[in-house]
């Protein structure tokens, strides 16, 4: 199955919105948490949905908004010894209302500016 992960609309030179789906992996270990040394790994599997809109401010500036849903398809946590299929703990949370704010640097307009 083939799927579109984003939908792009340009209005002019300065500004985009788009409109699609990012899926997102979050992992980290853990050491020492019931006293022995076991290891663990946690594993989640994110999908966000929704609009993101961003528009360029002073040429070398990029603010962004980003919002929608946030799907949580699955989070497990399992022995790293173990096979991710038997998992000690699992998490499946409700979907969720996200918001993103940023402002970011496009260091490329000034380095590659000729005088």
């Amino acid at each position: 199955m083939i799927t579109c992960r984003k939908t792009l609309h340009r209005s002019s030179t300065i500004n985009r919105m788009i409109l699609g789906s990012e899926i997102d992996r979050t992992s980290f270990y853990l050491y020492n948490i019931d006293g022995t040394d076991q290891r663990y790994e946690y594993r989640q599997l994110e999908v966000n949905s929704g609009l993101t809109y961003e528009h360029v401010i002073a040429r070398q500036f990029v603010f962004t908004v980003k919002t929608g849903m946030r799907l949580t398809a699955s989070g497990r946590l399992f022995r790293k010894e173990d096979s991710f299929g038997s998992p000690v703990f699992k998490t499946r949370p409700d979907p969720a209302y996200y918001l993103n704010v940023g402002i970011s640097f496009n260091p490329f307009t000034v380095i590659g500016k000729k005088k």
